[in-house]
């Protein structure tokens, strides 16, 4: 039983069990969306094996899993099929019933095989050649595309190329707005990575070494102004930024993007959102004649959230023009709106945004019961709680961190793992030195944190903040630490090349114990 937002990806499954029957593997049903799926019981409850994809229309695929094995079919195989920018949701599918994955593009092969291991049988290579002129109008159109590098000329080229879902080159990305046309049958052989002779092993792509910061791929399709980073190489992140206390966390969150913008060789496609529904500061830290105001909201994307896509958008995008960077507009007036947002809805947002965007940043209220603040930080792979060096802070940042612990064993999942910690506003006159504030937050059972950077007070910030002017234009100490900030949250260099960094910007002994406990 398949379950994918695409009729073409499951059409051509269909038709490969269809023609090698002899494989004893028949698709009994199909969804392109979850409450199909469930609607579904007469063939859900006959499926030995199921195949979901991790991002759904309506609802995420990990809870269809969960929903199917406890209610439907307990004795079903699942497998969950994942995206490059998807990868990050395999522990969570695995740990919520799925007994394996595959991440696309795949070779159906690698589909045939996983199913007999999870069956229990044995699979044996087919020695009978398939007709060369099987596939062989798809395989001249991918030989093509292996030969020439995935580059987007103009903004028209990029929208087509995007939403063409199984071009080999670029990433998937969910269309919820499928339209029929001529190449999406060719486009649909493309994700199986096909051959001349189905059962022929494909030949390994040359692996590319990687650190924790290159874990995933990002979408963004545009030619970087460095020019030559490969799109299919730059990395794919969420980060949220949470703070209990006024702590300067949407200021350093805005001169993050725009130093990331700047400096990273990768020319990440970034977007802010602003969850700080009640106040929410983002544009206020940006110059108001700089922005290209958004149509509709974030409130609009929530009501149309299970229908999103690429055109509804932009239109609820804010672009800061001197930088390039989006920000979803989260109206400061829309009091009445809150009810419009729910748990579901935020993690669908954040994962359409992932598939849209390298670089996802996030600004929370810091409320730790509210979902705003949990879903993303649950969600994110970088979480970033600022503080002061004052003692309430301090109080109120040892109890955030107190409850997020609560919040693990609710979830059952780890977010302190992935979490740093940032003294900002810190000033050295202060009778709170950093060795203070690191013994006092950090001395909790169990818990394994670091405060691998503090920021130090800058006393023009108020000044450059109302200018809407970043922090990270001028030269100084608070600047610097921005800067080194936003290098561990995204990296400035291919490949994770720091050998052209100044000297003065040698950043490893700041957070290389942050970078090592990814790393393991």
């Amino acid at each position: 039983y398949i379950v994918d937002n695409s009729e073409q990806f499951t059409g051509k499954l269909e038709e490969i069990f269809f023609e090698r029957r002899h494989l004893g593997i028949n698709v009994i049903g199909s969804a392109i969306k979850n409450r199909a799926c469930v609607e579904d019981i007469k063939n859900t409850r006959q499926a030995d094996v199921f195949l979901i994809s991790a991002f759904l229309p309506d609802k995420m695929g990990i809870e269809l899993v969960t929903y199917l094995k406890k209610n439907v079919n307990p004795n079903a195989k699942f497998i969950i099929t994942v995206t490059s920018n998807t990868r990050n949701l395999v522990e969570q599918a695995l740990s919520a019933g799925a007994d394996a994955f595959l991440q696309k593009p795949f070779n159906p092969t690698k589909v045939v095989e996983l199913i007999y291991e999870l069956c229990g049988k044995e699979f044996v290579e087919e020695e009978e050649e398939i007709e060369e002129n099987h596939y062989q109008d798809y395989q001249g159109k991918y030989e093509e595309e292996e030969e020439n590098e995935f580059v987007v000329e103009d903004d028209e080229e990029e929208d087509e190329d995007v939403e063409d879902i199984f071009k080999q080159k670029s990433n998937f990305h969910v269309d919820y707005n499928e339209e029929e046309d001529d190449e999406e049958d060719d486009d649909a052989e493309d994700i199986f990575k096909q051959k001349n002779d189905f059962m022929d092993t494909p030949k390994p792509k040359p692996r590319i070494q990687k650190d924790v910061t290159q874990m995933f791929s990002g979408p963004n399709a545009g030619n970087s102004l460095f020019g030559g980073v490969a799109d299919s190489n730059k990395p794919n992140k969420v980060v949220t930024f949470t703070a209990p206390k006024s702590s300067g966390k949407t200021t350093t969150l805005v001169n993050v993007a725009a130093s990331i913008k700047r400096n990273s060789e990768y020319d990440p496609k970034i977007v802010i959102v602003d969850l700080s529904l009640v106040y929410p500061s983002v544009q206020f830290a940006l110059h108001h004649e700089d922005l290209q105001l958004a149509k509709k909201t974030i409130y609009d994307l929530m009501d149309d959230i299970y229908e999103l896509d690429k055109e509804l958008l932009r239109k609820a995008t804010i672009v800061h023009e001197p930088t390039g960077i989006h920000i979803i507009d989260t109206p400061f007036q829309s009091i009445r709106d809150f009810t419009r947002v729910t748990k579901d809805k935020i993690k669908q947002l954040i994962l359409f945004l992932r598939e849209e965007y390298d670089l996802v940043l996030i600004d929370t209220s810091g409320n730790i019961r509210d979902y705003t603040t949990t879903i993303p930080m649950s969600m994110s792979d970088i979480n970033i709680i600022l503080f002061q060096s004052d003692f309430t802070s301090l109080v109120q940042t040892r109890k955030f961190v107190e409850m997020v612990q609560l919040l693990e064993e609710s979830v059952d999942r780890r977010i302190l793992d992935k979490t740093m910690l940032v003294l900002n506003r810190y000033d050295e006159g202060s009778s709170l030195s950093v060795d203070k504030a690191r013994s006092t937050i950090l001395d909790v059972e169990g818990l394994e944190l670091n405060i691998p950077l503090h920021i130090p007070e800058e006393p023009e910030m108020t000044k450059y903040t109302n200018k809407g002017a970043f922090i990270v234009d001028k030269n100084g100490a608070t600047g610097e630490k921005i800067k080194e900030l936003a290098a561990m949250i995204y990296p400035f260099y291919a490949g994770g090349d720091s050998s052209r960094r100044e000297a003065k910007k040698e950043t490893k002994s700041l957070f290389g114990s942050f970078m090592n406990k990814f790393k393991k």
